[in-house]
């Protein structure tokens, strides 16, 4: 049996693929078959060696196996080629190949699919799915946001993974690759197309009572989509005034129990009102003194800035407009009315939220002189939160610093708690989707972020106005982050979020009444992924406990090896306290077995040595039976000498050993 030690030194020095492909061009000619499949067996062996696979397609390997693969130039010249060492060196080239590489195995794969998918399925069919899943996982991930696919394409792969899974007891891989292609085909979907993949939906859904967290997060993440981090929400454009008796008995009791004058839409109003009537005033008397000091009472009272104010009340449409640059005319003569009559706190919040309305920039760096006087100016933090000129990791930090500060708003206090949830959320799915199986303390980051946010969304929703856009999206990454971090013991149920669903449908209600919301346009991909849970975890509650037992089996019986490919991508993320994980957001890892947080062990243990099987063998002619095959075993004492097998040798041993120099 020759060593893959052999084989590497014989491939790279000897002119041995040079050789390999003057053979293969020579059988093409001459229509060979037999030493043409023989030549592909061989390619298979090499690609099992990351480095040589990797020298195999920088020399323009791959159009080679196009060229067999084609059908027309297979009925040209009438050869009947072994596909499964084809459709295993795609999944070796999509798991060692560079981003280029992958690329092309995709479209090659996913061809290849489309023409294996048929109903009915044999089971030979079933096996040559496997490899072609193997190379669509591994190569996916690869696609920029500006590339597309066939949704056709994606479907048809969606449909092969759903084939395997549905097999007898999968392996562990099989499962990993299949939910790989699953996740990342699914999210490139339009959800029109994924209406009628009920099964595929149910698995995603599924997915969700898994012991894996990052099995969870992906679940969520790929019906949810990217998490959406709008600041405030939807914003209420000139919201009708709240009239109780217009709205249903329910509704009307909930806006009875808060308090009309608390709701958040009388706020505005009146908050537009009040700035209104000091607009009006400083123009009809001239008084910057007075207008100044109304201003500043009006903002260290209610925690709003003026645009937010005016633009909920349907007077800031348009920023650039005389009436806009009045104000802030008006502003920047009171600031300097306030500083000449020796009112310097005064003047340094006007002056803060002039800058914060005209330059944002320059109130930030403002904001940090003001807090360098006095660090405990309340609106200097706001304004150096709101102004979103700092990275997330540093709002996280000056946000929770801000909601300590004394005598804080409710609607300053509202604000940063909207915001701090998005922010905790995004940070939670940066680290749990880009941390390997072996990095568990990105996860227990990742988990203790998300908790951080149910604890913030859970004061939020009790102190806001039920009528609050942003309430909407707090409710939503409550959801959200609720489902990710759910335990074992929380059961399989939806018990845990029944409370956040009324109240997310109920103010939605309100907001469409009141004129603060769109018209209902249908389902929501979060409805749907509630909607399929149920029947999927029927349906799909044992193939999720198998992955679980298999995924922690090999968790705590296998290290991976540090020279691998497995190799976190994240491992720049340094821990809670680091700034690099804003600069992971929106990659398209999710699905990936070779650089997501699922990892497969393709990419383990198999980068310096080639693992050799059937097939492995260099071209020979046994010297027992004559028989020419690429799956021939050398003598062990002299390499001379070629066998089919043991049989062979036996038979042949008696004229052999003469020649056998060991004998």
């Amino acid at each position: 049996m020759i060593s893959g030690h052999s084989l590497r030194k014989r491939v790279t020095t000897s002119g041995y693929l040079k050789k390999l492909n003057d053979l293969f061009f020579v059988t093409w000619v001459r229509r060979d078959a037999r030493i043409l499949n023989a030549v592909v067996y061989i390619w298979r062996s090499i690609c099992v060696d990351a480095e040589l696979c990797r020298k195999l397609l920088q020399e323009g390997f791959l159009n080679k196996i196009k060229l067999i693969y084609h059908p027309e130039a297979r009925s040209y010249i009438s050869i009947d080629v072994h596909f499964e060492p084809v459709y295993q060196i795609l999944a070796l080239a999509a798991c060692y190949g560079e981003r280029a590489s992958k690329q092309e195995v995709l479209s090659f794969s996913l061809d290849a699919l489309a023409r294996l998918t048929p109903r009915p399925l044999a089971e030979t069919t079933l096996e040559l799915l496997e490899p072609l899943a193997s190379a669509v996982s591994h190569s996916l991930y690869t696609l920029d946001d500006t590339q597309t696919l066939a949704a056709e394409w994606l479907l048809i792969a969606i449909d092969a993974s759903m084939e395997l899974l549905s097999t007898p007891r999968p392996p562990h891989d099989l499962i990993l690759h299949s939910f790989a292609v699953i996740v990342s085909a699914a999210g490139r979907c339009p959800w029109e197309s994924m209406k009628d993949k009920t099964p595929a939906l149910d698995l995603l859904a599924a997915l969700l009572c898994s012991e894996n967290v990052s099995l969870r997060a992906l679940a969520v993440r790929t019906f949810v989509g990217p998490i959406r981090f709008e600041e405030n929400g939807p914003t209420a454009k000139a919201p009708m005034p709240i009239r109780p008796e217009r709205l249903p008995p329910a509704l009307r009791r909930v806006i009875e129990d808060y308090g009309p004058d608390k709701c958040h839409t009388t706020g505005i109003m009146s908050c537009g009102r009040q700035v209104l009537e000091s607009i009006c005033g400083v123009r009809r008397h001239r008084d910057f003194c007075k207008f100044g000091i109304e201003m500043v009472a009006f903002l260290t009272e209610h925690g709003r800035h003026l645009d937010d104010v005016l633009d909920g009340a349907g007077y800031w449409e348009v920023s650039d407009t005389p009436y806009v640059r009045y104000v802030a005319t008006a502003l920047s003569v009171a600031v300097k009315t306030l500083r000449a009559r020796g009112d310097a706190p005064a003047a340094d919040i006007l002056h803060l939220e002039h800058l914060y309305l005209s330059a944002p920039e320059e109130a930030a760096k403002y904001a940090e002189v003001v807090l360098g006087r006095d660090p405990r100016n309340t609106w200097a933090h706001l304004v150096l939160f709101d102004g979103a000129t700092r990275s997330s990791e540093e709002l996280i930090r000056l946000g929770g610093a801000v909601l300590n500060l004394p005598l804080l708003p409710l609607a300053a206090r509202l604000r940063i708690r909207a915001n701090l949830v998005t922010r905790l959320v995004q940070k939670a799915f940066v680290f749990i989707l880009n941390a390997s199986p072996s990095e568990e303390h990105k996860r227990a980051v990742g988990l203790e972020c998300l908790q951080d946010a149910l604890e913030l969304a859970n004061v939020f929703v009790s102190e806001a106005p039920p009528d609050m856009p942003s309430l909407l999206t707090v409710l939503d990454h409550h959801i959200v982050a609720t489902l990710t971090v759910r335990e074992e013991k929380s059961g399989k149920g939806l018990k845990d979020i029944q409370s956040s669903l009324r109240l997310y449908k109920r103010t939605k209600c309100i907001l469409r009444l009141l004129g603060g919301s769109p018209r209902d346009t249908g389902p929501t991909p979060r409805d749907v992924l509630l909607d399929h849970y149920r029947s999927g975890v029927k349906l799909w509650d044992g193939l999720i406990k198998r992955f679980d037992a298999l995924d922690r089996h090999l968790r705590m019986s296998a290290e991976r090896p540090s020279g691998s490919r497995c190799a976190s991508p994240a491992g720049d993320i340094q821990g809670p306290g680091s700034d690099d994980w804003c600069l992971r957001i929106g990659e398209s890892n999710l699905g990936s077995t070779a650089e997501g947080p699922l990892r497969c062990t393709c990419h383990c243990g198999t980068r310096s040595r080639v693992r050799m099987g059937e097939g492995c063998a260099v071209l020979s002619r046994c010297a027992s039976c004559g028989k020419a095959t690429a799956m021939l075993k050398r003598c062990s004492r002299c390499a001379k000498a070629w066998y089919c097998d043991m049989t062979c040798q036996t038979t042949h041993w008696p004229e052999h050993k003469a020649h056998c120099k060991r004998h």
